[in-house]
């Protein structure tokens, strides 16, 4: 999933695989203003979420496959 330039997004109760593809990242938000993560599982090789330039970027009950909160494992 890749959102850029967006404002006002709500990414609630979703379920991303990469199903082993090297290169996938779960979630990319760039440039975005005003997003919310919750309640998301994201098992993907590559980074779970990338985030670039953003203003407002809240995330709540969101894990990786390792267990791992997804705030935590931001980057």
């Amino acid at each position: 999933m890749s959102f850029t330039a967006c404002k006002k997004v709500g990414i609630t109760l979703i379920s991303v695989e990469g199903k082993n593809i090297p290169s996938s990242s779960g979630i990319v938000v760039k440039n975005c203003e005003d997003i919310a993560i919750n309640n998301t599982f994201i098992k993907v090789v590559n980074q779970p979420l990338v985030s670039i330039d953003n203003q407002k970027l809240d995330i709540q009950n969101s894990k990786t496959n390792t267990g791992a909160s997804l705030k935590d494992d931001l980057k």
